[in-house]
C-alpha cells in the first residue's frame, strides 16, 4: 500500500511532563483528566464523512490501543489514528486519516473529536467564541445551547478564576471548528473538526492534521495569548507597527472625488493632527467611471472622479508628507466589468457558469493566470501608481464554493496563495487584510479588519439572525474588536474599523442606508451621543491597533474635534482582557506601560456600577485613579475596587496615580 502522506504535521515542541492525564476505556473511548484545574474530557473519540458516508464511534470495527495511540479502522476503507502529544501546558492531539481502500475516497469532514463532553469542578458559563470571517460575530457568551468557534474556543467562569482553551496548532490549509452544547450542568456535544471539502484521498495515502491543541489555566487571557503565538510559530507573523491615517469611506463612500482628497489633506494640515495621521487612504468609487455608476470591480483602473490618475494622487500625498494609501477587492469581479467580459473561465464555476453570490463572482484563485493578473494588479498599484499602504478587500469571496482549476485545494488554502502573491509583490509595504477569513491570513498581512463596518449609528439592528449585533454600527464593532484583542501584536495589528465620532449623519451616509436599509434607516438615528463617541474613541485608542479617522474633519464640532486629537496616536501598550466576566455586557482591560491604565467598556443600554476584586488588577492597599478624558478621581482601600457608576454606551479609562 502506498505509505505517501499530504499535509504537514504542525505541532508544538516536547516540553516536560504534560498535567493532563490519559486513560483508554475498553469501548474505544479516550478519556483526558487535568486534576491541577478538575477538568475531564469524556467520550473522546474520532470520525470522518467521506463519500457522503459519516462513520461515528458505533461504525468501527477495530479500534486497538497502542501506548498513548488508538487506531480506528474500517478494513479495507479507512483509519484514523489520534496520538496524544504530552506538553507542560497543552495536550496536543494529532490525526492521521489513511486511505486503506484501493479507491480515491473524497474526504468531507474529519472530526478529531466527535461528541466529547466536558466536566469541570469550575461552572464554565463563559464562552468565547471566534468567528470565521472579518464580519462574523466574535464574543463571549453566556447564553446556553449550541455553539460554533473558527480555529479555537475558550470556556471560563464568571469570576475568571479557570479557563479551558480548544484549538488547532496550524489554520493555514483548510476550515476548523469547535462545535459544541452548553447547559447549567456540564459542555456537550463538542466535536473539532476540518473541513476537506470533499477534497480527494488518493488509495494508500495518508493526511495528517494539525494538532488539536487542549490546555487549561487559570487565566482565560493568558491561555489566549499563548495560544496565539502558538499559531504564529507555525504560521508566521508580520511586525509592522499600528497605522494611523484617514479614510474616505464613512463620510463620502463610493462618491469620494480627487478634489475630497485634497480638501481633506488640507485640513488635517491645518490640525493638531498633522503628525499624528500618517496615511492618506482612497477607498472604493476610485475606479468608477463616473458618479452612480455601476460597480465595476475587476477593472483596477482610475475611473472619472480621479481624472489626473492614482499616479499623480500619489505622488501629491507623498509631497505632502503622508503615505498614499488605496483601497482594491483583488479577489472580486463585477458582471459590468471587462475583466467578466473577457475572462469568465478565470472565475469559480457552477454547472451553469461563474458561481454569483451576493451580486459578484469571485476569481478562482488556483489558476496559474488568475494568480498573475492579481501580482500585475498589485504590481500597478504599488511600484507603478506608488502607493505605499493597500487596503485588500472583501478577500472571502475568493472561498466561495464551486469548481476549481485545481480541486485538490480547499479554499482556504487558495485564498492563502493569493495572499501570498499579493504579499511577494508588497515586500515590506503594509498590506491592510478586509472582509476577509482570518485564519488563512495569518503571517500574510500587516494589519487585519476585525470586526464590522462602523457608522454615525450606536446600533443598527440590520439582518440580525446572520449579525446578532447588527452591522453598520459602532456597537458591533466595538464587541469583535474587544473579544478578538487576543490577536492583536500576534498575529498582525488589528483594525477595529474607522474612528467615527459625529454627531449627525453625512448626506451621502443618509444617501446610502436610506437605499439599502430603508425600513430600518427611517427609524434609527444618526449621530453619535457624547459618551458613545467617547466610548468608541476611547476603545480604539486603548486597545492599541490601527487608528483611522474617517470624517470630514471641517465638519466636526471642537468638542469632537478635540476628542480625535485625543485618540489619535495608539496606546503603545495595548490593553488585555483582565480576567472578570461578570457582566457579558462590560468589557474590563488593562494596560501595563508607564502607567497601570484600567479600561471599562459597557457596551449594554443599562447603568452599571462595577465592583472588581483588587487582586484582578495587582493593587496595593490603596489607590487612586483619574479618568483620561473627564479627568474625574476616585480613591479606595480594601479588597473591593468600587468603580463609579457607568452610563450605558459608556467607556472609561482609569490611570492608577
Amino acid at each position: 500500500m502506498n505509505s505517501g502522506t499530504i499535509g504537514i504535521n504542525k505541532s508544538l515542541p516536547v516540553e516536560s511532563k504534560s498535567k493532563w492525564l490519559l486513560e483508554k476505556g475498553s469501548d474505544g473511548l479516550l478519556i483526558l483528566e487535568n486534576r491541577e484545574f478538575d477538568i475531564t474530557l469524556t467520550g473522546i473519540t474520532p470520525a470522518i464523512t467521506f463519500c457522503g458516508k459519516h462513520t461515528p464511534l458505533t461504525a468501527w470495527k477495530n479500534i486497538i490501543p497502542n501506548g498513548d495511540s488508538v487506531l480506528y479502522e474500517l478494513p479495507g476503507e479507512v483509519s484514523i489514528k489520534l496520538t496524544l502529544r504530552h506538553k507542560e501546558q497543552w495536550t496536543g492531539v494529532l490525526c492521521e486519516i489513511e486511505n486503506l481502500s484501493d479507491k480515491n475516497v473524497s474526504v468531507d469532514k474529519v472530526r478529531v473529536f466527535d461528541n466529547c463532553t466536558i466536566k469541570s469542578g469550575t461552572a464554565f458559563n463563559r464562552f468565547l467564541i471566534n468567528g470565521y470571517a472579518m464580519c462574523d460575530f466574535s464574543n463571549l457568551s453566556s447564553e446556553f445551547g449550541r455553539h460554533t468557534s473558527n480555529s479555537v474556543a475558550a470556556f471560563t467562569d464568571a469570576g475568571g478564576s479557570c479557563a479551558l482553551v480548544l484549538g488547532f496548532a496550524s489554520l493555514d490549509d483548510a476550515f476548523y471548528n469547535i462545535e459544541f452544547k452548553s447547559d447549567k450542568q456540564q459542555i456537550g456535544h463538542v466535536s473539532a473538526l476540518c473541513d476537506r471539502e470533499g477534497i480527494v484521498l488518493a488509495a494508500g495515502e495518508r493526511l495528517v492534521l494539525p494538532e488539536f491543541l487542549i490546555g487549561a489555566g487559570q487565566s482565560m487571557s493568558a491561555l489566549m495569548s499563548t495560544y496565539a503565538d502558538v499559531i504564529v510559530k507555525n504560521m508566521g507573523c508580520r511586525k509592522a507597527a499600528s497605522p494611523t491615517g484617514w479614510c474616505s469611506w464613512y463620510y463620502y463612500y463610493d462618491t469620494v472625488t480627487e478634489d475630497d482628497i485634497w480638501t481633506n489633506i488640507d485640513y488635517i494640515n491645518k490640525s493638531p493632527y498633522k503628525d499624528q495621521l500618517k496615511v492618506i487612504q482612497i477607498d472604493d468609487g476610485w475606479n468608477l467611471p463616473y458618479r452612480d455608476h455601476k460597480r465595476v470591480w475587476g477593472d483596477w483602473l482610475p475611473g472619472g472622479l480621479f481624472p489626473k490618475g492614482m499616479k499623480h494622487l500619489a505622488d501629491g500625498i507623498k509631497k505632502q508628507g503622508f503615505i498614499p494609501g488605496l483601497w482594491v477587492a483583488p479577489f472580486s469581479v463585477d458582471s459590468s466589468s471587462q475583466l467578466f467580459k473577457k475572462h469568465p473561465d478565470w472565475l469559480v464555476q457552477c454547472d451553469s457558469g461563474p458561481v454569483m453570490q451576493e451580486s459578484v463572482y469571485a476569481l478562482d484563485l488556483t489558476r496559474p493566470c488568475v494568480l498573475d493578473f492579481i501580482r500585475d494588479t498589485i504590481t500597478r498599484i504599488f511600484d507603478q501608481w506608488g502607493f505605499e499602504y493597500v487596503k485588500i478587500d472583501f478577500l472571502y469571496h475568493a472561498t466561495f464554493q464551486g469548481k476549481r482549476f485545481d480541486p485538490s485545494q480547499t479554499t482556504a488554502a487558495a485564498l492563502r496563495n493569493g495572499l501570498k502573491v499579493i504579499r511577494s509583490v508588497a515586500k515590506d509595504r503594509f498590506v491592510l487584510g478586509c472582509g476577509s477569513p482570518l485564519s488563512p491570513a495569518v503571517g500574510l498581512c500587516d494589519g487585519m479588519r476585525i470586526g464590522y463596518d462602523v457608522s454615525s449609528h450606536w446600533e443598527f439592528p440590520v439582518n440580525t439572525s446572520i449579525w446578532p449585533a447588527g452591522n453598520f454600527n459602532i456597537r458591533a464593532a466595538a464587541i469583535n474588536a474587544i473579544w478578538r484583542q487576543w490577536m492583536h501584536a500576534h498575529w498582525w495589528q488589528n483594525d477595529p474599523d474607522c474612528l467615527v465620532v459625529r454627531d449627525f449623519g453625512s448626506e451621502i451616509e443618509r444617501q446610502i442606508f436610506q437605499k439599502h436599509f430603508k425600513e430600518i434607516a427611517d427609524v434609527t438615528s444618526y449621530g453619535l451621543s457624547d459618551d458613545e463617541a467617547k466610548c468608541w474613541a476611547q476603545l480604539v485608542w486603548f486597545l492599541g491597533g490601527a487608528v483611522i479617522v474617517s470624517e470630514n474633519i471641517e465638519m466636526l464640532t471642537k468638542t469632537r474635534f478635540d476628542l480625535l486629537n485625543s485618540s489619535c496616536q495608539p496606546n503603545l501598550f495595548p490593553a488585555r482582557w483582565v480576567d472578570w466576566y461578570d457582566d457579558p455586557d462590560v468589557a474590563v482591560l488593562i494596560s501595563r506601560g508607564t502607567q497601570t491604565m484600567i479600561g471599562l467598556f459597557n457596551l449594554g443600554d443599562e447603568p452599571t456600577k462595577m465592583r472588581i476584586p483588587k487582586g484582578k488588577f495587582g493593587l496595593g492597599h490603596t489607590w487612586t485613579f483619574r479618568e483620561r478624558i473627564s479627568g474625574e478621581e476616585f480613591s479606595g482601600s480594601g479588597e473591593i475596587v468600587n468603580f463609579p457608576a457607568m452610563g450605558p454606551h459608556c467607556g472609561k479609562i482609569w490611570i492608577l496615580a
